[in-house]
């Protein structure tokens, strides 16, 4: 063994050590894996030399463990969340990718929206047995609405002003099933989404680069 082993092994055992506190959160036994994958693609690129600079240029391609660890935790929640129903975990690892670039800002945009909307609707069904015919299905001459009428033009007769409410006592029922229909659309959509970005990228760290 060279005299530079020591130092070498020394700087491995250190990065090795800030990946793992990057890894914090994740199930044990992956962590486990993660490390061992990093450290046999540290230690096949390095190839046995004790050249402190090949070392350099190997942790250089792989990025600062605080960043490689984050991309790990990414891709971790990603492979959960594809294959999870639960609104909340696919909007809470649709906003972790949205840290990671464009279009998973584009996928948490599509999350927000889509539960806003199914939040919104099933809002006004609760609120429909409260308030009665304030609430529903509003068409107007220029819009068409759920929720609350505008007050002042139900009121005012004339071009412009009166809106009718369309769905009377089918309300309820109908907009229940929208609202189920767009967060299960919404879900379905961020699950295919997720499970598609995890196809499209191998996981091993040898073959896909650690930038998003």
């Amino acid at each position: 063994m060279t005299t530079n082993a020591p130092l070498i092994h020394g700087r491995i055992d250190r990065y090795l050590a800030r990946f793992d506190n990057g890894l914090a959160g994740m199930p044990t036994a992956d962590r486990d894996d993660i490390l061992l994958e990093i450290r046999t693609h540290i230690l096949d690129s390095f190839s046995g030399t004790d050249d402190e600079a090949v070392l350099q240029r190997v942790l250089s391609s792989l990025g600062e463990p605080e960043q490689l660890a984050k991309h790990y935790r990414t891709e971790f929640l990603l492979a959960h969340a594809g294959r999870s129903f639960s609104p909340w975990t696919l909007l809470r690892t649709s906003w972790q990718w949205a840290k990671t670039g464009a279009k998973g800002l584009g996928v948490f945009f599509l999350a927000m929206l889509g539960y806003s909307a199914g939040l919104a609707l099933t809002a006004t069904v609760i609120l429909k047995p409260f308030y009665g015919s304030r609430v529903g299905l509003w068409l107007g001459n220029r819009s068409l609405h759920f929720g609350m009428g505008n007050f002042q033009a139900l009121s005012l007769p004339g071009p412009g002003g009166a809106q009718r409410e369309l769905l009377g006592d089918w309300y309820i029922p109908v907009t229940t099933a929208l609202a189920f229909a767009v967060v299960v659309g919404t879900t379905q959509a961020l699950r295919s989404l997720m499970r598609r970005r995890i196809a499209d990228r191998p996981r091993s760290v040898a073959r896909v680069p650690v930038s998003q």
